[in-house]
């Protein structure tokens, strides 16, 4: 999840308005679940909890996704 690209919700904004950020940390709670996560932004780093992020569907390695059509 580290490295991930993502959208980051704003409820006053429209989704094509939100801003975008890459996931630095991710922070679990005591059951182990992915809870909180450390944003890069271009505001700067911003903590966040996993329901105000949205994963962009980004493959890892673009070249191996075109070999898979």
């Amino acid at each position: 999840m580290e490295n991930q690209l993502v959208l980051l919700k704003d409820p006053n904004t429209k989704p094509l308005d939100w801003p975008m950020g890459r996931i630095l940390e991710v922070f679990s709670g005591s059951n182990g679940l992915v809870r909180v996560v450390n944003v890069k932004t271009s505001a700067g780093i911003l903590k966040r909890t996993i329901t105000k992020v949205v994963p962009l569907p980004i493959p890892d390695d673009p070249a191996t996704e075109e070999k898979n059509i």
